[in-house]
């Protein structure tokens, strides 16, 4: 059996047959249906829908999101999401969360200062699990909040944001799961990649993907641009997966925002994993 998480209320709608096209919480339309889906993937089956875009059985979370403490809907991501492995649902539910913090408002204050590619960085390492960012300022410990049957899979998890006045955004996520779980890189990138295009009001999304190796552990590394409510938004999310262990560094920009992009490729630049585990 498959979901669909309604993108205005997140509730996990029971998929039945491919014309689903109301949510049961709400009652307002998917906008992440099989029919709205097919408009831009033309051609493809109902099947390929159900992997690419449903939650399967394993990961439904049947609750409000608007009654969550602390859950602006300025720029929230949709936590549906291509399911291969606790990596592609992790991958992807960080930037759900993160993408709650008004991200809108924040782009709209100004562009990255000048200061920023002069000023010294620091080099730090971030959670348990050896990665390490050269950031402007020190990155500051987030949280998140899993549903517990994802939560009881993992060994542990860090959340990390550089959120500054102005300018561009980075966010770390570095998590180990259980031994015996089953993980995917892949469906990691394909889970991160997939919240940002069926966010709300994104529209012209196009990204390229390419694998990366950073300290003999593979990765993945995603650059897109789209537009979020006619906003030009440009992001990088480099994502490395060995063994339990998955890291994740997204960084995201305005797309006319040239200090911001050269800043945001120097923290991608910067990664390096001392993996002990």
């Amino acid at each position: 059996m498959y979901y669909v998480k309604c993108t205005n209320c997140g509730y996990s709608n029971e998929l039945k047959s491919e014309n689903l096209s109301f949510c049961s919480g709400c009652n307002k339309a998917l906008d992440n249906s099989f029919s709205e889906w097919k408009k831009t993937n033309p051609g493809a089956t109902f099947d390929e829908f159900k992997k690419q875009v449903c939650i399967p059985a394993e990961f439904p979370e049947n609750t409000n999101p608007k009654k969550a403490k602390g859950k602006s809907r300025a720029f929230t991501y949709s936590i549906v999401t291509l399911v291969t492995g606790v990596f592609a649902f992790i991958g992807a539910y960080s930037i759900g969360e993160q993408g709650t913090k008004s991200i809108m408002n924040w782009f709209r204050s100004e562009k990255t200062a000048d200061d920023v590619l002069t000023k010294k960085w620091v080099k730090d390492t971030y959670g348990s699990f050896g990665l390490t960012v050269e950031t402007p300022e020190k990155m500051t410990k987030g949280d998140l909040t899993l549903p517990d049957n994802i939560k009881e899979k993992l060994v542990e998890m860090d959340i990390y944001n550089y959120e500054s006045a102005k300018g561009f955004k980075v966010m770390i996520n570095s998590t180990r799961i259980k031994d015996g779980i089953s993980s995917s890189l892949q469906g990691g990138a394909n889970g991160a990649v997939n919240q940002v295009k069926s966010a709300p009001g994104v529209t012209d999304f196009n990204y390229t993907e390419g694998q990366a190796n950073k300290d003999s552990i593979p990765g993945i590394v995603q650059k897109g641009t789209y537009k979020q409510q006619g906003m030009g938004i440009e992001f990088i999310d480099a994502l490395y997966a060995k063994g339990q262990n998955m890291w994740q560094v997204m960084v995201l920009y305005q797309d006319n925002d040239e200090i911001g992009r050269t800043a945001a490729n120097r923290v991608i630049s910067s990664i390096a994993i001392n993996c002990k585990q």
